[in-house]
């Protein structure tokens, strides 16, 4: 697998193999099967926020969920190379345009507390995930 061996995003190795990534297609699902446009953008756009057309504070959330995720091994089972500066993220700046209470957080702190919680967070992610792996893992 491409992404594994060049520890590089899936989204990267998708579009240079497929054309298209997984984001992308989760969005024509999303529209697809009827969800709102703002969940539609949430999934399509949340590696590339800079190419949504009308950014919400949905689609800037998910993206920095999924940096947390991959900043912390919680994605597809192998290490990338990836490197976040939050403060300047655009979609934390977004953020703190729309909600500037966010200002009051300790960035530092909140990475702290997440480290702290580590443990728990990959159980519930082991236990979400677990039954589908398992799954595969018998058709196989």
């Amino acid at each position: 697998m491409r992404a594994v061996a060049e520890r590089c995003p899936l989204h990267v190795a998708e579009e240079q193999i497929l054309g298209f990534t997984h984001a992308e297609a989760g969005g024509l699902l999303a529209e697809h099967w009827g969800f709102s446009e703002e969940l539609c953008e949430a999934v399509r756009y949340h590696h590339n926020i800079d190419l949504v057309p009308k950014a919400t504070p949905l689609v800037f959330l998910v993206h920095l969920s999924d940096l947390l995720c991959r900043l912390r091994n919680l994605t597809y089972g192998y290490d990338e190379i990836l490197s976040v500066a939050f403060p300047t993220n655009p979609a934390w700046t977004n953020l703190l345009k729309v909600y500037p209470a966010l200002a009051d957080i300790d960035l530092v702190r909140f990475a702290l507390d997440i480290d702290g919680s580590m443990e728990q967070i990959a159980s519930l992610v082991d236990a979400v995930f677990a039954p589908a792996k398992r799954a595969s893992a018998s058709t196989t």
